[in-house]
């Protein structure tokens, strides 16, 4: 009886469409949170029967992908809460000075937005803003934080208030964490019962197998998926890539925008004249297919989509052992890892791909199995609406 009403009710919640005013804290197809919030909301109105209006603090070049994935936006002026460790403490009560004000007149224009539009729920897609959950809280209706980021240990990052900071996100309904690592992290302050682990998702329609399994050409394609700040241990790879100089050939792919030192970096280590500037771009599974290896060599990583999205092309990874990482990456298995910070250990690690390339693709072919079966943004979407839908039931029950 109760399996017959449970499978009723969980259809008549498939049937019942929601709104979602979801606050996006950042306007560019290349940061990965605003990406996954992209495809979240894409899947959320195909599979979930749910629309959403996303909320942009500034104009930017994000606003094209929205277009182009049919998901509406508005634009309501508003700044992060969150500074650097080492910023100079005047600058950063100036600074404060000057943003909350305008932070104070974009929860009001929430508010009205939220009045106006009526949505079941209020989605902050990071950490770097709280004018979502103030506009919320005003308005009477729920609040999920969905925290994408370890801001201390991750990016060198902090809130402008810690403690006041934290205790605001512990009064939402719901914290959604996007690794179990992120949840350990926050569990600190936020109640058990509000905090829920939802691992992130990457898009599996867009990777495809590659026409070619990998380490089948004579000169490997080594992939570096971008992130060049001292967090992300690019350093490292240079000097494993150059220990390699010389035992084997290899081309290096470098992703994003490449700082104007990084150059000076290779030619120093002598792989400058093996190594191709990509620059920004919008086709990476793409480029993904023609690769071998790719690198996740981040300190410390909340999650990992560049990992995935090599897994998911099929490409072997070999990624720091550090973070959500562990939870992505089974070494020798799926994957392989390499002690973070020790560039010898790296060295070691691509020299035993390139010298047994049968166990790399096997690797590299589980890897894409496991991240198509439980990394995709299918499930994190469908997990995702089923929350929205519990908040719904809770707030019906209330009224």
């Amino acid at each position: 009886m109760n399996t017959a009403y449970n499978s009723r009710k969980a259809s008549e919640d498939a049937n019942t469409r929601l709104r979602a005013l979801v606050i996006a804290t950042d306007n560019h197809p290349s940061s990965g949170a605003f990406l996954s919030m992209a495809t979240l909301c894409k899947l959320l109105i195909r599979d979930q029967n749910v629309e959403p209006l996303v909320v942009l603090p500034r104009s930017g070049a994000g606003e094209k992908l929205l277009r182009e994935m049919s998901i509406s936006y508005v634009h309501i002026r508003s700044f992060s809460w969150v500074r650097s460790l080492g910023q100079n403490r005047m600058r950063s009560i100036i600074e404060q000075m000057v943003k909350r004000p305008i932070n104070a007149l974009a929860i009001w224009r929430i508010r009205r937005l939220i009045q106006h539009w009526k949505p079941s729920v209020v989605h902050t897609n990071t950490i770097y803003s709280y004018v979502g959950i103030r506009a919320a809280q005003r308005a009477g209706i729920p609040h999920i934080w969905h925290i994408r980021e370890l801001l201390e240990v991750g990016q060198g990052k902090t809130l402008w208030n810690t403690y006041r900071g934290e205790a605001l996100i512990a009064q939402s309904d719901y914290v959604i964490a996007i690794s179990d690592c992120v949840a350990r992290e926050y569990a600190r302050f936020v109640p058990p019962e509000r905090l829920i682990t939802i691992l992130n998702g990457v898009d599996e329609t867009i990777y495809h197998q590659k026409a070619k399994l990998v380490l089948e050409s004579d000169v490997p394609k080594l992939f570096y998926g971008g992130g060049y700040d001292s967090t992300k241990g690019f350093d490292e790879l240079i000097t494993a890539l150059e220990k390699l100089k010389g035992l084997h050939s290899f081309e290096l792919f470098l992703l994003g925008d490449v700082p104007s030192n990084i150059p000076n970096k290779l030619r120093a280590a002598r792989i400058l004249e093996n190594t191709h500037l990509l620059g920004y771009r919008n086709d990476v599974p793409s480029l993904l297919n023609n690769m071998d290896i790719s690198f996740c060599t981040s300190a410390f990583e909340a999650f990992g989509r560049k990992t995935v999205e090599g897994m998911m092309a099929g490409v072997l990874v070999i990624a720091a052992d550090t973070g959500a990482t562990l939870e992505l990456v089974q070494h020798g298995k799926t994957g392989l890892l390499y002690r973070q910070g020790n560039a010898g250990d790296l060295s070691k690690m691509i020299l035993e791909s390139l010298n047994y390339p049968e166990k790399s693709r096997l690797i590299a072919q589980n890897g894409r199995q496991y991240a198509l079966g439980h990394l995709t943004a299918t499930r994190n979407a469908s997990e995702i609406a089923a929350l929205y839908r519990t908040i719904s039931r809770i707030k019906e029950n209330l009224v």
